[in-house]
């Protein structure tokens, strides 16, 4: 089961907003928004873009989340 959860939980543990989080994946704020919901459709150039803006806390937060989609 993919936790749209664990992505927003991620982002924000990092203190990152939207509006960040989307020009750190390259994306407009609402495609991002989109992605929240619906996080399977993230691309991997996306989600590791993110990922490098991430802190040390929040990366193992976004690493269980992507596992969520490849490793239900």
């Amino acid at each position: 089961m993919i936790s749209k959860d664990k992505f927003v939980a991620a982002r924000k543990a990092s203190g990152l907003s939207l509006e960040s989080a989307a020009e750190k994946a390259e994306m407009s704020k609402q495609g991002y928004v989109n992605r929240e919901k619906r996080p399977e459709q993230f691309r991997l150039c996306e989600l590791a873009k993110v990922y490098e803006a991430l802190s040390d806390t929040a990366k193992p937060i976004l690493k269980d989340a992507v596992s969520d989609i490849f490793l239900p």
